[in-house]
């Protein structure tokens, strides 16, 4: 029983050490990919922020002109 596992002892390192390097290259390929959709989230946020501090500028805006109009 012990000899058996001896055996695949040195069979159960290399499938380690392949799948270690496997998941190092994944990891290289799609790190990149997550940094520039990351990038782009903070973008698209920033430009919503903008449009919504713009939407409620233009709404009080409009409140004053319309309190205005009916003086």
């Amino acid at each position: 029983m012990v000899d058996v596992k001896v055996d695949i002892l040195p069979n159960a390192i290399s499938l380690i050490n392949d799948l270690s390097a496997y998941l190092v290259k994944l990891i290289s390929v799609f790190y990149p990919q997550v940094q520039e959709l990351q990038t782009k989230i903070t973008t698209e946020t920033k430009r919503a922020d903008k449009s919504d501090f713009e939407i409620k500028r233009l709404q009080d805006k409009m409140s004053s002109t319309q309190k205005e109009k009916d003086r």
